[in-house]
């Protein structure tokens, strides 16, 4: 059940950063994908600070870990594009 919730926020976030940046720009696949990958990283390093998978910290881990991600991402996509 936690595997499908941080899909599901690596993908709203991944589409929300890529819509932000740019809107006409057809990027929302791949921010979406790198959104999912840093939902699982967050939701890692809150298990490895000693959270268990239910707790809210761990959600919140998840979520700043895709925030993060694909912030990273798309701040290298637009660089090389500029």
């Amino acid at each position: 059940m936690d595997t499908i919730l941080f899909v599901v926020v690596g993908l709203i976030v991944g589409f929300a950063a890529s819509r932000a940046v740019s809107w006409q720009r057809n990027n929302a696949g791949w921010s979406m994908l790198v959104g999912i990958l840093g939902a699982f990283g967050g939701a890692l390093l809150g298990r490895a600070m000693g959270y268990s998978t239910g707790e809210p910290a761990t959600f919140v881990a998840s979520v700043l870990g895709a925030v993060a991600i694909v912030t990273a991402y798309l701040a290298l996509a637009n660089r090389r594009t500029a």
